[in-house]
């Protein structure tokens, strides 16, 4: 469940911990996945934005051993906001809030515009 500090405390049979930090990001584009299994299991990590669609799958049906486990979740190419990350251990879900915060800013020039010598900032994070 949801506990007073703003937080889910609630993990699966089988999931000895499981944390996301820092979140917010504040400003860093790596967020890691801490979690510790008690056994050998089937883990997937799936992020979902507040519609439900899935903007990103770390990994899927990945076979992990019992013991602590530490991820770099990617984040760079996510807007400021709140989304989900889905936790599928065994086939049994849990899902974690993770919360991207871009402090600036920030332009990307990733494409060319044709004929001319300038860029196009197609991506911007607020």
């Amino acid at each position: 469940g949801f506990n007073e500090v703003g937080g889910f405390d609630e993990v699966l049979p089988g999931v000895l911990s499981c944390s996301i930090a820092p979140n917010p990001s504040t400003g860093s584009e790596r967020i890691a996945l801490h979690l510790t299994l008690e056994r050998r299991s089937t883990v997937t990590v799936t992020i979902v934005d507040p519609s439900g669609a899935t903007v990103g799958r770390p990994f899927s049906g990945r076979s992990m051993e019992g013991g602590e486990h530490l991820y770099a979740l990617p984040v760079e190419n996510l807007s400021s906001g709140l989304y989900l990350c889905r936790i599928e251990v065994e086939g049994r879900v849990m899902v974690r809030p993770l919360v991207v915060y871009w402090p600036t800013v920030r332009l990307r020039a990733d494409r060319r515009i044709r004929g001319t010598e300038g860029y196009c900032f197609s991506r911007l994070h607020v």
